[in-house]
């Protein structure tokens, strides 16, 4: 029975940090793409217009960071 439960418990274990590394991946991607992809946007539309379509994607995560964050937080 013991056995069952360290498993039980690395597999978590195992599967947070999964989740962790591929968040962290991500926010590391963005972070690398964004001011590239800001000077691109800015230099084709403006700077005006950009401020709000990169301002529109924070809002964007944000909302969907309150729409699903009650389903992840339950994990």
């Amino acid at each position: 029975m013991m056995f069952k439960s360290v498993t039980l418990i690395c597999g978590i274990t195992l599967l947070m940090n999964l989740g962790q590394g591929a968040v962290i991946t991500v926010q590391g991607v963005g972070a690398s793409l964004s001011p590239a992809l800001g000077s691109w946007i800015a230099e084709w539309i403006g700077y005006g217009p950009t401020f709000l379509l990169l301002g529109g994607f924070g809002l964007a995560s944000t909302a969907l960071w309150f729409a699903f964050g009650a389903a992840v937080k339950k994990y």
